[in-house]
């Protein structure tokens, strides 16, 4: 019997082999059009959109129901169809964190209203080497962090007050 962990860790796994088949093809990819991201996502019943931002092969939605925290990666083909690939996991955490090693991102999400308004900064520190500082917005609990190095493995996500004390480490 697969637990939840297990469906979890497939529907990661499936993500990372869609998204590096879409990556290694032949074929060319481009973000889907405004029109197809909208009616993509107004056909999600029970998903509310947290976050969405396009690169040029792809868009990444951030969004959670009543208990998960997920992706959806979008592009379209050369005949403008809709690939879609989507990743969760629970969001009983005080932060959920999706990471990309693939095509190098991170979605932070924020599920502690109390850490959401005490939080003026976080700073990611991967690999003990490489550092990113993100100001923190009261009313965006989701955040997106890009370029990050393909070979990282593990990272420390801090968030600070306004006195730059520590309040919370993931």
């Amino acid at each position: 019997m697969i637990t939840q962990r297990g469906v979890i860790k497939l529907k990661k796994i499936s993500l990372l082999l869609i998204l590096l088949l879409i990556s290694c093809s032949n074929v060319s990819y481009h973000a889907p059009s405004q029109n197809q991201i909208s009616h993509f996502l107004k056909n999600r019943s029970g998903e509310t959109s947290l976050l969405t931002k396009s690169f040029s092969n792809y868009t990444l939605v951030i969004f959670e129901t009543d208990s998960n925290i997920g992706l959806h990666s979008l592009s379209s083909d050369p005949s403008n169809h809709l690939i879609i690939s989507t990743s969760s996991t629970n969001k009983n955490d005080t932060i959920t964190t999706l990471f990309n090693k693939v095509d190098s991102y991170m979605a932070i999400v924020i599920n502690d209203p109390k850490l959401l308004k005490n939080s003026k900064s976080m700073s990611i520190n991967f690999d003990n080497s490489k550092e990113i500082v993100q100001q923190i917005d009261p009313q965006q609990r989701a955040y997106l962090i890009d370029n990050i190095d393909k070979h990282t493995n593990s990272y420390i996500l801090k968030f600070f007050d306004s006195n730059n004390k520590i309040i919370h480490e993931h």
